[in-house]
């Protein structure tokens, strides 16, 4: 699956359970944990919570794209290039379904990476010369 990595580690906590730790492991899981933050419940909240945000952009109370292509959009801690305000409140770029996808594509690749081992060879450091 998408998250083979942290279903294996999440398996291998599984089997340091005893039988009792595992029933009340699977009631916190269904009773406590799926209600609150499953997929069900928290993707709509989620999703409900970006569209605000998107609505509540700068300049605008209705949430009008006409008023983002005057915003130029700036990172507080520079580790990104400002954006246009189109770029930044592009619809797509808020759909939390399409980000899903991206994120599934991309951790169905990350873990396909792959690591071919050739020949032994000796390097000479610069310091032995």
């Amino acid at each position: 699956g998408v998250f083979g990595v942290w279903l294996v580690w999440g398996v291998g906590l599984w089997g340091f359970l005893d039988e009792q730790q595992r029933v009340e492991a699977t009631r916190i899981y269904e009773e406590e944990l799926l209600p609150e933050y499953g997929d069900e419940v928290a993707l709509p909240r989620a999703q409900n919570r970006m569209d605000q945000n998107r609505r509540n952009m700068t300049g605008t109370r209705t949430g009008s794209m006409a008023v983002a292509g005057r915003l130029q959009i700036f990172f507080p801690n520079g580790d990104r290039p400002s954006q246009s305000g189109e770029q930044f409140y592009d619809p797509a770029l808020w759909d939390l379904q399409i980000l899903i996808q991206y994120e599934s594509w991309q951790m169905e690749n990350l873990a396909r990476g792959r690591v071919e081992i050739g020949e032994l060879e000796i390097v000479e450091d610069e310091l032995d010369e």
